[in-house]
């Protein structure tokens, strides 16, 4: 479901229409003509676009980014939205939080399946490193634990560093879209991004390593990233 009541922007493959999104904008400002604004681009593939890839990056982000389509598709679109807000809404709009993933999180739910197109990525990877190409590791294998909550440095080789390739593809590709953004903004505009939750994931379990946001550094050493945001805890207390 959408997480707007207005009509989506992005169309077709590079058919954009804004005028849903000014409407909103116009919305705002009516109730308050001084208001500031954060713009969250939803980055997610439209129903339209997942038909066509047979890919669906709200729940399979870790399948569409190595998708060379989907990158360049959502690439021009992220570009599209910014020229058309930095032209027409500069004055009310500071900044932007790119938004994809799951829950626009940038979460992946796909739990490290392959496809080809990852299995390809994965192996050149690989090879740029100067390390074994293997097959990607099987379910059980990415999930085995040798040493209660540590993987065994040798016994567990394969799927450290195969989850170590899916938790830098992911910060890569969040990268790559804000590289992109910020050289279409207006000095000082702020760009940022929902990631990281290492508190309220990465303790006592493996879904960390899943949902993709382990990179978190190499993230936030950006100079293209201004603020990140995200919740400490998802934990309800009766």
């Amino acid at each position: 479901l959408p997480y707007t009541p207005y009509p989506p922007a992005w169309r077709w493959t590079t058919a954009y229409d804004f005028a849903p999104f000014d409407r909103e904008i116009a919305d705002v400002l009516r109730e308050n003509p001084r208001a500031q604004l954060i713009c969250q681009i939803d980055l997610n593939t439209p129903l339209w676009l997942s038909r066509i890839l047979d890919r669906d990056s709200f729940n399979q982000l870790g399948h569409c980014i190595h998708l060379a389509r989907w990158r360049d598709l959502t690439t021009r679109y992220l570009q599209a939205v910014l020229r058309h807000v930095e032209k027409h809404h500069s004055r009310h709009v500071v900044g932007y939080c790119l938004c994809g993933g799951s829950t626009l999180e940038w979460f992946d739910r796909t739990r490290g399946e392959g496809s080809d197109a990852t299995a390809a990525a994965y192996n050149r990877w690989c090879a740029e490193r100067k390390l074994p190409i293997e097959r990607i590791p099987d379910a059980a294998a990415r999930s085995h634990v040798s040493h209660d909550l540590l993987r065994d440095p040798v016994a567990d080789a394969a799927a450290i560093r195969y989850w170590r390739f899916h938790n830098e593809s992911v910060a890569s590709i969040v990268l790559d879209f804000l590289k992109t953004a910020r050289a279409e903004v207006r000095p000082g505009a702020l760009l940022g991004v929902y990631f990281g939750y290492l508190l309220s994931h990465g303790v006592g379990g493996a879904e960390m390593l899943h949902l993709g946001n382990a990179d978190y550094s190499r993230l936030v050493d950006s100079a293209d990233l201004d603020f990140v945001k995200g919740a400490s805890s998802f934990a309800v207390h009766g």
